[in-house]
Parts: structure tokens; sequence; C-alpha cells
């Protein structure tokens, strides 16, 4: 053996135990952050129409709600099944959330406007849409902007 694979056979096992001890010091570490889920509870019918509402996002202040829905009153043709995106306030983590209001003609088209989610403490809503673009896809993402 060259001094090389002697390193090795005398390393090796000392680097499978390191391994090992970091796997088990992890497995019990996200079982201690990430416990079992309670009961799921629905949202009511404030958040919850007769229509197809889904694709929740909560904004990172934890008081905007933000999903996609073909419910009546949007910019989209909800009869088409088209989504748009919309957004339910409240006041505080322990309030009810409000009625929600659709994301008007800035963001939603008469296209399908869905899975809304955020980056920048906020400030960028990423959302994927239908609406003709220069690329050519089908279903794209896109990104939208505000200072507060």
């Amino acid at each position: 053996m060259n001094r090389f694979q002697i390193r090795m056979v005398v390393l090796l096992p000392a680097v499978l135990a390191a391994f090992v001890l970091l796997a088990v010091f992890c497995s019990a570490a996200d079982a201690q952050q990430f416990g079992p889920w309670s009961a799921p509870v629905n949202l009511g019918s404030v958040i919850n129409s007769p229509y197809n509402d889904q694709q929740p996002a909560i904004a990172p202040d934890n008081l905007s709600l933000y999903f996609a829905s073909d419910r009546p009153g949007g910019v989209g043709n909800s009869a088409a099944g088209n989504f748009d995106l919309w957004v339910s306030h409240r006041t505080s983590v322990d309030a009810p959330w409000g009625q929600p209001q659709n994301l008007g003609p800035t963001i939603n088209t008469s296209d399908v406007e869905f899975a809304p989610t955020f980056g920048d403490a906020g400030h960028l809503l990423f959302f994927g849409t239908t609406r003709p673009n220069p690329c050519g896809g089908v279903r794209d993402i896109w990104v939208s902007f505000r200072k507060d």
C-alpha cells in the first residue's frame, strides 16, 4: 500500500462517522424544529367562495393572503375559468381575514394569472400567467414590484 491508500483506509472510517453524526444531529434538529402539523382549519366563507380558490401565498408580514381564483368580479373571464390574483388583508395575525379584493388590471388580464409568491421582503410579487409574451411560452413567470 502506498501512503495515499493508507491515509484513505485510516481517514475513511472517521469521515463516515462524522457524516453519520451530522445526519443524526440534523434529523434530531429537524424533528424538533418541524414538529407535527395541527389539524387543518378551513379559512371560512370570507376566503373560500363557491368558486375555485387556490394557490395561496401569505405576505412576509403575515397580514395579507394572496391567492388565485376564478370568482366573479375579476378582470379575467371567470366564466371561461380564467383565474385572477386576489388579496385579503387583516389588521393583526389574530384578526379575521377581510373581504378579498381583486389586484386589478395592473396585475390581472383577461388571460390566467396564478401561483403568487413573494421575494425581497414582500416588495416583489412573482406569479404565473398565460398572457402573450415575447418568449412565446404558454405559461410564464412574471414579476411586479412595489415600494411599500
